[in-house]
């Protein structure tokens, strides 16, 4: 196996390695009232990753999707009485800063780490179902958000949330994927 060929098979748990060590920095440092923490160290870890990639701009309007989409159906939560944030000031029903930064953290794993989910909606939307809950109740378990109508309506309302954004931003990431593949650049990794 070439240098290059043995970085390209380690990459992807680099980039799953980055993308927890930026959930715990945010959800812990919103948790212990350092809003501000999280981002830091994930704009390094995105820095990174970006480094390493070779089509900077493909990743980036994935990165981008990944924000509004995430903002968005954050938002509704909170909107809809579902999910309340702690950590830093945010305006009306919209997410934190820190919570908006996990989104193209996320985003940076569906076009190698978790590639596999582009050709399975359905599997993207299931796990979505069922990841997302376990990803935002650890985070309530941490003190990071809460959900102000229990723990029902909570675990319901983030279900919905990740079941259409997951498929979503899966698809996304297969149509960037098809027209052009994600490649490292041969220092990489």
């Amino acid at each position: 196996m070439s240098a290059n060929a043995a970085r390209f098979a380690a990459y992807p748990y680099l980039q799953l390695g980055l993308y927890q060590l930026g959930w715990w920095s945010c959800v812990l440092g919103a948790a212990h009232d350092q809003p501000f923490f999280g981002p830091v160290v994930v704009a390094g870890c995105l820095l990174i990753h970006l480094a390493c990639v070779h089509e900077l701009g493909r990743e980036l309007v994935l990165m981008l999707i990944a924000i509004v989409v995430g903002v968005v159906g954050d938002g509704l939560c909170s909107l809809g009485g579902a999910v309340s944030f702690r950590g830093g000031a945010h305006p009306g029903p919209w997410p934190p800063l820190w919570m908006a930064v996990l989104w193209p953290s996320f985003a940076a794993t569906l076009r190698l780490s978790l590639s596999f989910l582009q050709h399975r909606l359905r599997l993207a939307a299931l796990l979505g179902a069922l990841g997302g809950p376990v990803a935002y109740y650890a985070g309530w378990r941490l003190g990071a958000l809460r959900g102000p109508h229990g723990l029902w309506p909570f675990l319901g309302a983030v279900a919905c949330e990740w079941a259409i954004a997951m498929p979503l931003l899966a698809w996304q990431a297969r149509r960037l994927t098809e027209s052009s593949p994600l490649r490292l650049v041969p220092h990489a990794a």
